[in-house]
Order: structure tokens, then sequence, then C-alpha cells
């Protein structure tokens, strides 16, 4: 629903004629296919203090007459507007890594792992598509001040997340005593998308000391390639 639209928009979106700046209908009257972008704005602030939004892309669909609301001699103003209705399919090209075509794509202002390029040229062009990666994802390890970081690396050199639902203590990474023992500890993912991700572990007060680490094909990054297993006993 919209205060207002340009009549102009609105007859092209409608696959109507003007003539002499008059709007003509016609039962043979037929909207084209168009993608719709546009924002919501959600409660609350981001880390930073600013507005959070939400940023959608529909990317097929016709529109349909619109239907105009007014009224008069009342009491007090009751402004006009118009409610303008889309009916969005999926596109006929199927992305790479779907089984089906796009009906929608959406991203929020205040989630770190979409890249600033995204959030700054999501209006420019319909976004039908996520960026697919299959590169290699290797991970290195670092052991420092009694913390353990895993850093992760696309062949790419693209920038990423780890799937947080992928870690998994014990099964897809792992840290390890002198013993071969579990070390009982957290684990700290990193949620900013960057060419050299982290996840940071901090074992708990009484926890033996780390003498090695591993990690297992589970370990996903945020495009779904597994990590190449490894295992660093040099602690």
């Amino acid at each position: 629903e919209m205060i207002d639209v340009d009549v102009d928009v609105l007859a092209q979106l409608l696959g109507q004629r003007k003539v002499n700046g008059i709007t003509v209908e016609t039962p043979l009257d037929q909207s084209s296919d168009y993608a719709l972008g546009f924002r919501v704005w959600l409660a609350g602030k981001d880390a930073n203090g600013n507005n959070r939004y939400q940023y959608f892309w529909y990317a097929k669909g016709k529109f349909s007459v619109p239907e105009t609301g007014g009224e008069t001699k009342t009491d007090s103003l009751n402004f006009g507007h118009i409610s303008v209705t889309a009916q969005f399919v999926q596109t006929q090209y199927v992305p790479a890594g779907q089984e089906t075509g796009t009906i929608c794509t959406h991203i929020r202002t205040d989630d770190s792992s979409v890249p600033a390029s995204v959030k700054a040229n999501w209006f420019n062009a319909p976004v039908v598509e996520t960026a697919s990666d299959n590169s290699e994802l290797t991970v290195t390890v670092a052991y420092s001040n009694s913390k353990v970081t895993f850093t992760g690396a696309k062949e790419s050199g693209a920038s990423f997340v780890f799937a947080k639902g992928s870690v998994i203590d014990g099964q897809t990474i792992g840290v390890l005593d002198a013993n071969g023992d579990l070390v009982e500890g957290e684990y700290a993912v990193g949620t900013t998308a960057s060419a050299s991700p982290t996840i940071v572990f901090t074992p708990d007060a009484e926890a033996e000391t780390p003498a090695s680490v591993f990690v297992t094909g589970g370990l996903k990054d945020s495009f779904g390639v597994g990590a190449t297993p490894m295992i660093d006993t040099s602690l």
C-alpha cells in the first residue's frame, strides 16, 4: 500500500497506455514481468547505533489494477491511498546449487556475515542468486595466551564465515590434551565475513593444557564447503 505512485510508472507496471496525459484501461491490458526491490524498517538499532533494515528483492511478478480508497465530507481528513497487488513466481533461470528458480532474496543490514559491498549495491540490480565459491577451505591453528585460534582461508581468497552450526566439539573440530582427551572449553565463532575468519577456543579454568587439534570435513564455510581435514600436534 502506498500514499502515491507516479502515474507514468503505474501505467507501465499495469501495461496501460497514456495518451495526452490520459490513462487508458482496456480488458486486454497485460502487465509485463517486473522485479520489485524494497526495504523494511526494523525496530531497534544495530551494534553501531544505526537503524536496522531488511532488504528484499522479489524476482519476477505481474501487477494488477490497484484499488483506490478515500472519503469525503467527514469530520476529519482521510487521504486517498493506492493498494497495488502483485503475484510473484519463481524465475525460469535456476541458479547453480538450486533445484528451482528464485522467488525472493533478502538480507538484514545488522547481519555482519553479509559483505558490506552486498549491502551497498543491493538496489543497483535485482539479486536472484547468491554468490557460490566451491574452492578449497583450509584451516590453520595458532596457540597463544592459553587460547587456540583456528583461522580459515579459501583458495580463491573470498570472504566468508564459518557455518556456526557445523562447529561441533569432538566431531567436526576438537582440542586435545597430551592424553588425547578433549579439552573442555568454549568456541567463539566469528560472525564478520572476511578472507581469514576465526574460531577461538578458550579452555575452561580447570582444563588440561591443549596439545593437539583436529578439524574434519564436517566443519563448513558459509558456501557449504567442508574444510580439508587436518591434525596439528605441534601445540
